[in-house]
């Protein structure tokens, strides 16, 4: 059951609806992911990780209240554990019409739309108003950017002042790694996914992210890497 905030100021709650300027492409992802696998894997074996993670990126970026978008969002499970732990209005944006549907399924669930909306979209094609985000959360889908250099620029152009972005991937801490490692073990899956955390995760990708920050222009951030945490870009939008 996802709790409500009570104390929800109703200009946070309608701030999210200023936000898309215009309807959004709807384009298909260019990967292929069955979205009913992903969504039973984000409801079962990655399930714990989302509330410490959200945690994480509370408490580094300080952000309590305001618009959130949780972009390139899967099913929603890092935008609704937001949710569930500070004050914010949620946006969630996918370029699967699937998964748009089935975090749709989840605000109507819980009667969330007062501070929840999902919109079918790339996010490189998504119209954001600029300076209107508070904080910009995505686990997992900055490694299938086409241009992910461009998109940091058009999803900073949208921070406000003193905005946030926490944008990478990760399983966060030790402990639920190894949870999950053992689960794909199980599923006779753990070379295939181990190989994985290294190509998405690894020093190499690390050193990518910094790079294309650099060429996008960013200047005020940082990353924090390793093997218990992941790999998280940290971005802050100066006042």
């Amino acid at each position: 059951m996802l709790p409500m905030v009570d104390s929800q100021p109703v200009r946070a709650r309608i701030a999210l609806f200023l936000v898309f300027e215009a309807t959004a492409t709807g384009r298909e992802a260019a990967m292929t992911i069955n979205a009913q696998e992903f969504n039973q894997l984000a409801k079962t074996v990655f399930a714990p990780i989302y509330p410490v993670i959200a945690r994480q990126i509370l408490e580094t970026t300080g952000i309590q209240g305001g618009c959130c978008l949780d972009v390139g969002c899967g099913a929603g499970d890092l935008g609704f554990a937001v949710l569930q732990q500070a004050d914010l209005a949620v946006g969630f944006v996918d370029a699967s019409a699937e998964m748009v549907a089935l975090v749709q399924h989840t605000i109507d669930a819980h009667e969330l739309q007062q501070r929840c909306q999902a919109v079918c979209s790339d996010v490189s094609q998504l119209e954001v108003a600029a300076n209107s985000v508070d904080l910009i959360v995505s686990r997992g889908s900055v490694f299938f950017w086409d241009q992910p250099q461009q998109v940091f620029k058009h999803l900073f152009q949208a921070l406000k002042p003193g905005g946030w972005m926490y944008i990478g991937g990760g399983f966060g801490n030790r402990q639920l790694l190894d949870q999950v490692i053992a689960d794909f073990k199980a599923r006779g899956e753990e070379e295939r996914f181990r190989a994985r955390i290294q190509r998405n995760l690894g020093t190499a990708s690390r050193q990518q992210l910094d790079t294309i920050l650099k060429k996008s222009g960013i200047r005020d951030y940082f990353i924090r890497h390793d093997e218990s945490i992941g790999l998280w870009a940290v971005i802050h939008k100066d006042t």
